[in-house]
C-alpha cells in the first residue's frame, strides 16, 4: 500500500479533498444549480411591417386585453387628454412662460409614467412606438413634448429590436422638433 501512496503525488491528494470539500459545503448549504436561461423572444416574419412588429408571447397568455395593457391604454389617453396644445401655450402669461410651464412639467411626468410601463412591461414596445410617433408627429402638441417624444422612439426602437422606421426621414416631424430632440 506504501508503494501506491508514493506513486499519488501530493498534489492530487490535496485537489482531490478540496473538490470534496467543495461538494459537501453546497449539499450542506443546499446550494442548487442555476435556471436555465429563458427563451429568447422571437419576431415574426409575418409580422414585420412598420409599427407593427411584436414579439412572440408564450402560449400560456390570453389573447384578451391584459390589466397592464388596458392601465397602458388609461396611462397614454391621460397624456391625451391633459397635454397642452400650442395654442394652450400662447394664452399663458409672460410670468407663466417665463420659464417652464407647469403644464408642460406635469405633461412629461405622464411621458415618464408611460415610459416606466414599456420598461417594466416590453410586451408594450409595439404599442409605444406607435403613440411616441403620433407624439412626434402631432403638430399641434408644443416641441419640447414633441421633441421628448421623438427621443423615446428612437431608443426604444434600438432597446426593443422591434422593425420601425426611424423619425429622422419623417416629414411630419419638423426640422426644429429634431434638433431640439438631438439636444435632449
Amino acid at each position: 500500500m506504501s508503494e501506491v501512496n508514493e506513486k499519488i503525488p501530493g498534489k492530487v491528494i490535496v485537489l482531490g479533498l478540496l473538490f470534496l470539500t467543495i461538494v459537501a459545503l453546497m449539499v450542506w448549504m443546499e446550494i442548487k444549480p442555476e435556471a436555465p436561461p429563458e427563451p429568447m423572444p422571437v419576431i415574426h416574419s409575418e409580422a414585420l411591417e412598420p409599427a407593427t412588429a411584436k414579439m412572440a408571447e408564450p402560449a400560456t397568455q390570453p389573447q384578451e386585453i391584459s390589466e397592464t395593457q388596458k392601465h397602458f391604454g388609461q396611462l397614454i389617453e391621460d397624456f391625451k387628454s391633459s397635454a397642452p396644445t400650442q395654442a394652450d401655450l400662447q394664452k399663458l402669461t409672460a410670468q407663466q412662460v417665463h420659464y417652464t410651464p407647469e403644464v408642460i412639467f406635469k405633461s412629461a411626468l405622464r411621458l415618464g409614467d408611460i415610459a416606466q410601463a414599456i420598461a417594466d412591461h416590453k410586451d408594450l414596445a409595439a404599442a409605444g412606438l406607435k403613440f411616441y410617433r403620433e407624439c412626434a408627429e402631432n403638430s399641434a402638441s408644443p416641441n419640447s413634448l414633441r421633441a421628448s417624444c421623438y427621443v423615446r422612439h428612437e431608443k426604444l426602437i434600438e432597446s426593443s429590436g422591434l422593425i420601425e422606421p426611424s423619425l429622422s426621414k419623417d416629414s411630419q416631424v419638423s426640422d426644429h422638433v429634431k434638433s431640439l430632440a438631438q439636444k435632449l
